[in-house]
């Protein structure tokens, strides 16, 4: 029951993603192509508004890092709770947030 739970999240927080992406909402908070002032000093997108709000405070920033957040994390939760790696569920939610977001990281910053 909470492992469908959190998929649900997880579907709800991607129409949000994706609305805030279409600029649906009338907030700069919550649209996407203006979320940019709450992440840089800026618009040459050169210098961080606070430390982290690039890279791991980024979905302090915006409302589409909110939402890209809780559904990155209802479904790497989700995962947590069914596969077995023989430690507890909250460590293997740790451990799959943290190498998802190390390559995604590497991956990322490689193809700028």
């Amino acid at each position: 029951m909470v492992t469908a739970l959190l998929i649900v999240l997880a579907a709800v927080f991607n129409v949000v993603m994706d609305k805030s992406s279409e600029n649906k909402f009338k907030s700069v908070y919550w649209n996407k192509d203006e979320g940019w002032v709450y992440k840089w000093k800026d618009a040459t997108a050169t210098e961080e508004r606070f430390l982290g709000s690039s890279t791991v405070f980024v979905f302090l920033t915006d409302g589409w890092h909110l939402t890209q957040f809780l559904f990155h994390s209802s479904w790497q939760l989700a995962l947590s709770i069914h596969i077995n790696m023989e430690v507890h569920w909250l460590l293997e939610f740790i451990l799959i947030k943290t190498l998802f977001s190390a390559v995604f990281e590497l991956f990322y910053r490689k193809w700028r």
